[in-house]
């Protein structure tokens, strides 16, 4: 593993941590078994009436959701099922200021954007702007994530920039998805849900205590519903799901001390794919012999359902499957704790795509990725002084490898064709030091401060090949240049850089937090997998978002009841921003059609998010949320074909509504005698419009707000059975809305195509637990 490590410091502290696992590995056989305490449980606390505390860890410790100084929304595992959340994309409608969203490639490639920090595609050579962890280990690739949304702890989500404590730095935010470790308890649970449009979902988890120092848990889940978007003239129902997923939990305690979790999660899917609706198309393609025939389909689709399209996909052509390992060895030394975090994950992918949204073959393509990774972290924490200073450090270690090929076929005779065939070739490391404190600080009671840094080293070679029409598409020059011989060029980044986080916080009382913070995260840089010329293989640089947030977390007494309001007020200055820019370039004979990353622009975000939630009596509790993202561009200009520059200031941000926000009514009904209880619960959500891409294709690219409505009604433990019965509707209003999309207009050709948001759907559920 150290022949990837470049700094010696940290492949000192890595390679020690690896031959520190491998004596614990070996002292297993000599360890004796004591009794198993409960770890990382998030068993709820009463704090106040009608208030479950969920234990987070937003900064790498166990605390409890309002002692934490940090912007984050967590909601525990049993909530999840309550609130109909069975995807990552249903967090939207319950978490502030996130927006999960299917990539122009599959549902089961989300995208997701937080505080207006987004990335457009799942490449090799970008880093997502929001990191996903699964049991702590980062989820580089967005590939499969929706396997992992089952028996679960808690999903939390972290907003703002994550430079300090998280493996990888991210600009937006983190999503920690805690699956639920094995207990010392023989128990587990089934659950169904069947529904309309062939709804069928089955899950379920055994616990197995083998001794007192060895419990196994298994659980697994399988998914799938016909599509609820029927192809005109094709049979193929698209917006699909036919996936299923297993995973395996072991925890062996080892001693007194030492305690060793492993988590091993697959998941595949095999599905029709993603529904792309042609929206528009620029009349210029009446230039086109397939365009003529694209903008005749276009007239009589505004004619069709709105749950129907035209696309020519064909039928299970989307073929997802992930394997993921975490393992996860904590040795408790009294007042310090070392822990050492080994991840693994594979990543198999087919996808196809269509850009025209017609049964032409004018702009469609497919994309073929295999990809692996290792990390490794090691951290020690403990605390000093009587527990005064609470401070954590380490060191991180991330590769990855992977190979996308890409088919894309633009058929825009008699202006030009492209059949295109590239594969990219990447290999990625990142390695980095960090340390962070807590100070609680003397004579001022209740007032504590926080600093910390971590200084990063990332890396990227990139191998490209490229053909156009059966000839190479990579030129030796950027003028008059001929094709490279052989068809392959190389090309590497390198940077390092330093993240900082800084803050303050006063435990007013047991029921009050202020805070103020300031952070510095950044995305790395990188090399564009889709350069053509010399000059597009010239890396791009990282870019920066430094935030600074006040917040509150309070609780107030009313009457019997308590009122929660947690505020978070922030602003964010964006630097280098990374863009992606379409352009095309002739190569001899042929025009092609190419994208390149670039630092484009400066910007500042600001915005607040406000989640009030209110339990008057038991029976009660209302809720309320509301983000505002306030993106605007400083500076952004673009070169344009002729000379002279394009001013694109004014631009909105992609995906990123500027209001946005929700609200919930839960009522708790009890039966009498041992007949349960029941439950309502109605919930609503909002947001203003959103712009499809960053080159702001106007008016087109502009998806409307939307609000949907969602109820459930639920009898619990009837007759003092462990037994939950449910029914549900979502969507009530049957409200037609698009979720995202791709504009692309290259020479003036194109084609706007949008993701259309499920209908109403409706069903039961039951979940029996053990």
């Amino acid at each position: 593993m150290t022949c990837f490590i470049q700094h010696p410091a940290v492949r000192l502290m890595l390679s020690a941590s690896v031959c520190s696992g491998a004596l614990l590995a070996a002292a297993t056989a000599h360890a004796q078994a004591t009794p198993a305490a409960a770890q990382g449980e998030t068993a709820a606390e009463e704090r106040a009436p009608g208030f479950e505390e969920i234990v987070v860890v937003a900064r790498r410790k166990e605390e409890q959701l309002q002692d934490v100084p940090v912007a984050v929304t967590a909601i525990a595992g049993a909530d999840l099922a309550r609130q109909s959340v069975v995807s990552l994309s249903d967090l939207t409608r319950t978490v502030p200021s996130l927006q999960v969203l299917p990539s122009a490639f599959s549902a089961n490639i989300p995208r997701f954007v937080i505080r207006a920090q987004s990335q457009f595609e799942p490449l090799f050579s970008q880093d997502p702007s929001v990191a996903v962890y699964f049991a702590d280990v980062i989820q580089a690739r967005a590939h499969g994530l929706n396997g992992a949304m089952y028996d679960l702890a808690s999903v939390q989500v972290l907003k703002g920039p994550q430079g300090t404590l998280f493996g990888r730095n991210s600009t937006g935010g983190a999503i920690l998805i805690v699956p639920q470790a094995p207990t010392d308890s023989f128990e587990g649970y089934v659950a169904t849900e069947l529904g309309d449009y062939g709804l069928r979902s089955f899950e379920g988890a055994v616990n197995i205590p083998l001794s007192d120092a060895l419990q196994i848990r298994l659980s697994g889940r399988t998914y799938a519903h016909r599509g609820y978007t029927p192809g005109i003239g094709t049979g193929v129902r698209y917006d699909d799901a036919d996936n299923y997923s297993l995973r395996l939990g072991v925890k062996a305690r080892l001693g007194d001390r030492l305690t060793n979790t492993l988590f091993v999660t697959n998941f595949a899917a095999s599905e029709n794919g993603t529904a792309f609706k042609l929206f528009n198309a620029r009349s210029t393609l009446s230039s086109t012999t397939l365009g003529q025939l694209a903008l005749g389909e276009l007239a009589s689709s505004r004619n069709e359902p709105f749950h129907s399209v035209r696309t020519n996909i064909p039928a299970d052509s989307t073929d997802v499957k992930t394997l993921t390992i975490a393992n996860t060895t904590e040795f408790d030394l009294d007042d310090v704790t070392i822990k050492n975090i080994f991840g693994y994950r594979w990543v198999r992918s087919l996808t196809p795509f269509d850009y025209d949204g017609t049964t032409q073959n004018q702009y469609n393509g497919t994309v073929n990725l295999r990809g692996n990774q290792y990390s490794n972290e090691l951290q020690i924490s403990g605390s000093s002084f009587g527990g005064a200073l609470e401070w954590i450090g380490g060191g991180y270690l991330f590769m990855e490898k992977g190979t996308e090929r890409q088919n894309t076929l633009l058929d825009y005779r008699p202006t030009f064709i492209q059949n295109a065939q590239s594969i990219g070739r990447v290999k990625n490391e990142s390695q980095s030091l960090f340390a962070q404190a807590t100070l609680k600080i003397p004579g001022l009671d209740g007032l504590s401060a926080t600093g910390g840094l971590r200084y990063t080293w990332d890396q990227r070679q990139i191998a490209r090949t490229s053909f156009n029409n059966g000839n190479c598409a990579l030129l030796t020059a950027d003028v008059g240049g001929t094709p490279l011989s052989p068809c392959v060029r190389q090309a590497g980044y390198k940077a390092d850089a330093p993240t900082w986080t800084l803050g303050l916080d006063w435990q007013i009382s047991p029921d009050h937090l202020l805070y103020v913070a300031s952070r510095k995260g950044y995305r790395s840089g990188g090399v564009n997998q889709r350069a053509n010329i010399p000059a597009q293989f010239a890396p791009f640089e990282p870019e920066f978002v430094t935030d600074y947030e006040i917040g509150l977390k309070a609780d107030w007494h009313i009457g019997g009841g308590t009122l929660r309001t947690n505020l978070a007020f922030f602003h964010q200055d964006y630097e280098d921003i990374q863009r992606t820019q379409t352009q095309t370039v002739s190569t001899g004979s042929s025009t092609i059609l190419i994208t390149r990353v670039v630092n484009a622009a400066s910007a500042r975000v600001r915005g607040l998010e406000a989640d009030v939630l209110w339990s008057p009596i038991r029976a009660i509790q209302i809720r309320g949320y509301y983000s505002l993202a306030d993106a605007k561009y400083k500076s952004w200009l673009v070169p344009i074909v002729g000379g002279g520059v394009q001013d694109r200031s004014g631009f909105m941000f992609a995906n990123t509504p500027r209001h946005s926000g929700g609200g919930s009514i839960l009522l708790r009904h009890e039966l009498g005698g041992n007949a349960g209880e029941a439950t309502a619960q109605f919930d609503v959500y909002t947001q203003s419009k959103t712009q499809l891409s960053d080159d702001n294709i106007l008016p087109e690219g502009i998806n409307p707000g939307y609000t949907t409505m969602n109820a459930r009604l639920e009898w619990r433990q009837p007759f003092g059975q462990p037994l939950d019965l449910g029914v549900w509707v979502r969507n009530i209003a049957d409200k037609k809305y698009y979720t995202s999309g791709v504009s692309v207009a290259g020479a003036g050709l194109g084609y706007t195509v949008k993701t259309i948001g499920a209908p109403r759907t409706m069903g039961i559920s039951a979940r029996y637990e053990f």
